[in-house]
């Protein structure tokens, strides 16, 4: 296993380090700055090396991305309706970023992808290499109550998993929903990754509205164009949609114990990515408002986390974290050939 680090960028703010964590297949490149993975490099079939995910080599670019390209985000990924975040019988009125929808999105104007975390640990061993980045979301940021310590991790292990770790405690009642919002191409990024496979476990998604937000009900993919329980194109069914595009919610069928929650495949690379996380859910998103650097459907995401506007809505699980208690999460990405 191997481990590097070096200085990316050094401001004001704080120093950005880009690290590089190698078990002499699997390269990933992530930085301090918002966690953000700027790489990851997979052999393909023929054994030759291929970036595997959206990303820049400019940390300039990263300052101002508005698409979140490889970037941990919260303090609540996906979006609340109005701002509003009910905690006990207080309403707190968060920033209201996506203001064309009504929404707070991602953690609002500066949510944690345009944070500069700490780096808070090194580890390599023969097994997996890890490196650990901290912050503190200070009360009211972004109109959340409550300090908010969030500790985030990215290990690398010999057997090809990148585990992603979340830990967060707070000290006011507050509501947290974490993921990362990485950009996956398996294959030529010259094409769409609207072609690749996937299969995802799960039987039920979330309707969503004009809005992107999931009026409350529950719908069965069975006969849909939601329906991923068989391994198949993405954009099989791209025009039956009433949407442009995927931005929907799926909760995993947790009863299927030892089976990825999805994968991810590309035919033409042989490279294949499967998800496994302690998230319930999952919000797919096929890159469709991505432009300038990118183009649109360039990448989907896998966006493992608690479903949207779950603060407003009583019958999807529960974001509140409370003093005491943590919030623990992890997503484990394998990366294989088939």
């Amino acid at each position: 296993m191997q481990l590097t680090k070096k200085l990316w960028s050094a401001s004001s703010r704080g120093d950005i380090f880009l690290y590089t964590l190698s078990n002499g297949q699997v390269e990933i490149s992530v930085s301090n700055l918002g966690c953000i993975i700027t790489a990851i490099h997979v052999p393909d079939a023929a054994g030759q090396l291929r970036n595997i995910v959206l990303g820049s080599g400019s940390v300039d670019h990263y300052l101002i991305d508005p698409f979140y390209i490889g970037a941990v985000v919260g303090r609540y990924a996906n979006r609340i309706d109005g701002g509003r975040l009910p905690v006990g019988d207080r309403l707190y009125q968060l920033s209201v970023n996506e203001p064309a929808n009504n929404n707070h999105l991602h953690g609002g104007f500066s949510g944690f992808d345009k944070k500069i975390f700490t780096p808070a640990g090194e580890n390599k061993g023969a097994e997996s290499c890890s490196v650990r980045f901290k912050y503190r979301s200070p009360h009211l940021e972004e109109g959340y109550p409550g300090n908010l310590d969030l500790l985030v991790s990215y290990e690398l292990t010999a057997s090809n998993d990148l585990i992603i770790g979340y830990h967060a405690e707070t000290d006011e009642p507050t509501h947290v929903n974490l993921t990362n919002h990485t950009y996956f191409n398996l294959g030529d990024q010259a094409f769409n990754a609207t072609g690749h496979e996937l299969l995802i476990n799960s039987g039920q998604c979330l309707e969503s509205g004009d809005r992107f937000l999931p009026s409350g009900k529950y719908n069965s993919v069975h006969g849909t164009p939601f329906d991923f329980r068989k391994r198949r194109p993405i954009d099989t069914y791209w025009t039956g949609l009433t949407t442009k595009g995927y931005n929907t919610y799926y909760f995993f069928d947790k009863s299927r114990t030892g089976s990825p929650d999805a994968v991810l495949s590309c035919m033409e690379s042989g490279i294949s990515v499967a998800l496994t996380t302690s998230f319930p859910g999952m919000v797919l998103y096929t890159g469709d408002y991505l432009e300038g650097l990118y183009r649109p459907n360039q990448g989907v995401c896998l966006e493992a986390q608690f479903p949207p506007n779950a603060p407003n809505q009583k019958t999807f699980p529960s974001t509140l974290l409370k003093p005491g208690k943590a919030f623990i999460h992890h997503t484990t990405y394998n990366f294989r050939v088939e």
